[in-house]
């Protein structure tokens, strides 16, 4: 496993990496090794991460091809508007690119940003997740939640795909989800 991180580390050349969580996969067709950033447990305040937030490193070696990929995936904001950007390190090329759809009004009312969250899982999650494995792609969501004390949150949800079907690698690493703050 060492070896592994060593050549994923190589690759980045001396990236802040620092608060990354090492992982392997490996079956008999491919090695696949990340970094994913720790911060991925939780929503991400975007506000405070500023307009580029690195969620991970991916180094993907084909055993049949004899060939090694290198990829970083990252949120990038632009006003309102958030995606998901995959990139071939070693080209800078983009390999993927999922926008957020639009926010739509959530129910308001809610103490907590916490309880909005949930209750949209609640109550949109499961067909979200559905077609997630229906189709064995990543489904994303974006809600405006307004609390009872005025403030009001942007959040980006992401619904990956769970089903024995699916589980083939995927570039985009687990993320819990991002919060941006609106004005009311």
């Amino acid at each position: 496993m060492d070896d592994h991180k060593q050549e994923l580390l190589r690759m980045l050349k001396g990236k802040n990496v620092k608060g990354y969580d090492f992982s392997l996969q490996e079956d008999e067709n491919k090695v696949v090794t990340s970094l994913t950033n720790s911060a991925l447990r939780k929503p991400i305040d975007l506000n405070r991460a500023g307009a580029v937030l690195i969620l991970s490193y991916t180094q993907v070696r084909d055993k049949k091809k004899r060939t090694t990929r290198t990829f970083k995936s990252e949120v990038k904001t632009n006003g309102p508007d958030v995606a998901i950007i995959v990139r071939d390190l070693v080209t800078n090329r983009v390999v993927s690119k999922n926008s957020f759809p639009s926010p739509t009004q959530h129910d308001s009312g809610f103490k907590t940003l916490g309880q909005c969250i949930q209750d949209f899982r609640c109550k949109h999650g499961g067909e979200l997740q559905c077609e997630a494995n229906r189709t064995c792609k990543t489904q994303y969501a974006a809600l405006t939640c307004c609390l009872n004390n005025g403030n009001c949150f942007s959040v980006h949800l992401v619904f990956h795909p769970n089903s024995l079907r699916c589980q083939i690698l995927s570039n985009v690493p687990p993320l819990e989800g991002l919060v941006l703050s609106r004005a009311s």
